[in-house]
């Protein structure tokens, strides 16, 4: 299983080289408009993950 937390900085990296190389504007905005659904992507399913943790936490007390 991927480490979540790597995942999360790969793709803030990524954000990152995309926002400052240089190159022809449509591939750039398309491949950052990616790279950002990623990041959204992987933020919710951590969410989702830390609160069933939680709830299950709470069930078993």
């Amino acid at each position: 299983m991927e480490n979540k937390n790597s995942k999360i900085g790969i793709t803030a990296f990524l954000i990152l080289i995309l926002s400052t190389t240089e190159m022809h504007p449509v591939l750039k905005y398309i491949m950052l408009f990616v790279a950002t659904i990623s990041f959204i992507i992987t933020m919710v399913q951590l969410y989702e993950e830390n609160k069933s943790t939680r709830l299950s936490s709470k069930a078993k007390k």
